[in-house]
């Protein structure tokens, strides 16, 4: 190694080292995932109380390193109804993580992470010096691993690094320095023991064991070397987590009908919600999926806005250029490349991407795992391919790695890069929705196809409001959202609420588009309806029980304006507009409103402006049930008639349905009524 490049990697690993202890705690990162969350909690556990039990001592110190996070969730386990709960997440990790913990707290993994890091770029460095000059194979080494989704992972309490530096390990000593499988026993012993490793928390990659055996095929002892040092390592692992955890420890615990396993939401630590859970939770069961739906996620699997492979890791494309025109390809380098084919076909079948498990992570983080494979097809790198590697990472992943704890912005989600190009032309994973932490649920009534269940809005969390009905939507920017429903629904009617003068708004619902142009505005806004007539789902799933009709809406603004400078309301929104879906153009065509009250009892005498409480008997009489949810639901209201029998044509207060009325139905009902603002003689009707 020549000493720039060694001067080079030295200076390189001093940053990286004190960039990750510079890290701002407690605080950073803001949310955390189900993972982070669980792996920290286990590391704390074992090195305060020398368990696996989570406890409200446990919950304490992660609420005092993420004083700002708010909805966490933690994987657990329990074979006794919940009484005694322990972390459903493999051990390896977390143990290995003890030390760092004790010495730096929750910037302990992510030194831990750093350090499987740069052991992996050292590697990559010491494979390519073979073919090309030191400078070139430490520059390729580096961009390959940095212009990656897995160096986003070095800043998450996650063991993705540990993994990739495991199964680096475990390619670096059977390929050797030669590309021929020379070396002592021992070594295949430890490259046995590091696939091991990885594969606790990734039992998939099990499959990774073929390549490396093929290497070795015509040396049985050193086969067997390699498969001891594998095997005793499981069985280490094996005994501890159910000495520690109650479970295996190889991959996450799964349910049985001996053991629970859920994830539940923390908001604070004087929560403990698995208390009130007092029998077993079930998984839900694996969706239906044609075979559409197969090749669609096969897609979503390779180029996903949110968890494809090539654009999460750019550089396997001149990779594999380099690998199909090069000279001379081994057979054992076919066997590698066939094995990250069965990978990845394994997580298809396994875990198809609309019953994911990583929804609110970066990329695939089984992917991770996979990556460093592709490092050893690479033989020689040209100049010029280095040059365009690191354009292409740079253009594809800037703005995910100058922001690793996620966008600075109001409820930063993790995958705030997917609004930028190019993630936003890519195929976007609507299948996750109902699973993902950065979307917020609208639900959508009023279809009137004679389905119950009800449809729902989805919305980035960062770009959406829930106020009441409506959907505020983050002003000057494009939003996209989704609608989901079991049915298909052939118009779409929605109220445009605009606070902002000179505000110009376009929408877009699944091929249907509108632009409205707001120029003098009031304090109180203007509302307008407009209905959209889609061209057809944009998108059609399966499950159980039956089609899921999805359909896109992009709703752009030019500005926004804060609600509390006209409205004198508080908090910082910058809302572009307040959206609300009032049903299909049939369903509002109905005439709901023909009722008839037959019995009203309330306070003789009350004073001016008094808000006092009536009951009234009355009967649905129209031809349709009266809907008690939605922007356009049914609400009960009267007016007050003064002695010459005219209207006073005062607003009354409206009274919310308990339920649907279907028609001929009679309810008694409380009303809430505020009496005239002058006294006189009235009646209430």
């Amino acid at each position: 190694m020549s000493r720039p490049a060694t001067l080079a990697f030295a200076c390189f690993s001093t940053c990286l080292l004190l960039l990750t202890l510079s890290i701002q705690k407690p605080g950073l990162p803001m949310q955390l995932d189900n993972v982070e969350a669980t792996q920290f909690s286990m590391a704390t556990s074992l090195l305060h109380d020398g368990d696996l039990v989570c406890d409200t001592g446990d919950l304490a110190r992660l609420f005092s390193e993420f004083p700002f996070a708010s909805g966490v969730r933690l994987s657990l386990t329990s074979d006794n109804e919940w009484s005694t709960t322990r972390y459903a997440e493999p051990l390896l990790y977390p143990l290995l993580a003890v030390p760092f913990v004790a010495l730096l707290g929750a910037n302990g993994p992510i030194v831990l992470n750093t350090l499987c890091f740069l052991l992996v770029v050292a590697l990559a460095w010491k494979r390519l010096q073979r073919w090309n000059t030191d400078g070139a194979a430490l520059l390729y080494g580096l961009g390959f691993f940095v212009f990656s989704s897995a160096f986003a992972y070095l800043f998450r309490m996650q063991p993705q690094m540990l993994i990739m530096a495991a199964v680096t390990v475990a390619l670096s000593i059977v390929w050797g320095d030669d590309d021929t499988a020379t070396g002592s026993r021992r070594r295949w012993v430890i490259s046995g023991i590091s696939l091991a490793l990885a594969l606790v928390h990734e039992p998939i990659l099990a499959l990774l064991a073929l390549p490396l055996l093929l290497r070795l095929r015509r040396r049985p002892r050193d086969v067997a070397a390699w498969i001891a040092g594998c095997a005793i390592t499981l069985v280490i692992i094996v005994t501890l987590s159910n000495g520690l955890a109650g479970h295996h420890g190889i991959g996450s615990a799964n349910s049985s009908d001996a053991l629970a396993v859920t994830t539940f939401t923390v908001d604070s630590p004087l929560e403990v919600p698995w208390l009130e859970a007092k029998s077993p939770i079930e998984p839900s069961p694996a969706p239906k999926r044609s075979f559409g739906n197969v090749v669609e996620d096969t897609g979503f699997l390779l180029w996903g806005r949110r968890s494809g492979l090539l654009p999460y890791f750019p550089l396997i494309l001149p990779v594999l250029a380099l690998f199909v025109t090069a000279a001379r390809r081994s057979r054992a380098q076919w066997a590698l490349l066939a094995t990250v084919g069965a990978l990845g076909a394994a997580q298809l079948f396994f875990e198809p991407v609309a019953q994911t498990h990583h929804v609110g992570q970066i990329g695939n983080p089984h992917a991770v795992g996979i990556y460093p494979i592709f490092l050893y097809l690479l033989t020689r790198v040209p100049q010029q391919v280095i040059t365009v590697s690191y354009a292409l990472g740079a253009i594809v992943l800037s703005t995910l790695l100058l922001t690793p704890f996620g966008a600075v912005v109001p409820h930063a989600p993790i995958q705030g890069h997917t609004r930028n190009p190019p993630f936003s032309w890519l195929p976007f994973e609507y299948p996750t929705l109902g699973e993902a932490p950065d979307y917020r649920l609208l639900e959508a009534h009023n279809l009137d196809h004679g389905d119950a269940r009800p449809a729902h809005f989805w919305a980035p969390a960062d770009q959406a409001k829930i106020v009441g009905d409506e959907f505020w939507l983050l002003g000057g920017e494009s939003v996209e959202a989704w609608f989901e429903s079991r049915v298909e629904i052939p118009s779409a009617v929605f109220t445009l609420r605009n606070l902002a003068p000179n505000n110009n708004i376009s929408i877009d619902f699944a091929g249907a588009k509108t632009t409205r142009q707001f120029d003098d505005v009031p304090a109180a806004g203007i509302t307008i309806q407009t209905q959209l007539d889609p061209r057809g789902p944009s998108r059609i799933r399966h499950d159980a029980q039956g089609a899921i009709y999805y359909y896109r809406l992009r709703l752009a603004t030019r500005i926004g304006e804060k609600p509390r400078w006209r409205r004198n309301v508080a908090g910082s929104d910058y809302v572009g507009v307040a959206l609300a879906f009032l049903g299909t153009r049939e369903f509002l065509d109905q005439d709901f409103y023909v009722a008839e009250w037959l019995a009203c009892s309330a306070p003789p005498t009350v004073e001016t402006e008094e808000h006092f409480l009536a009951i009234a008997r009355l009967r649905n009489s129209s031809q349709h049930s009266w809907p008690h949810l939605g922007a356009a639901r049914v609400r009960l209201s009267y007016r007050w008639l003064n002695s010459a029998g005219e209207d006073t044509q005062e607003a009354g207060l409206r009274t919310e349905l308990d339920a649907a009325v279907d028609p001929g139905e009679e309810i008694s009902s409380w009303l809430e009524v505020r009496a005239p603002s002058k006294p006189g003689h009235y009646q209430l009707e």
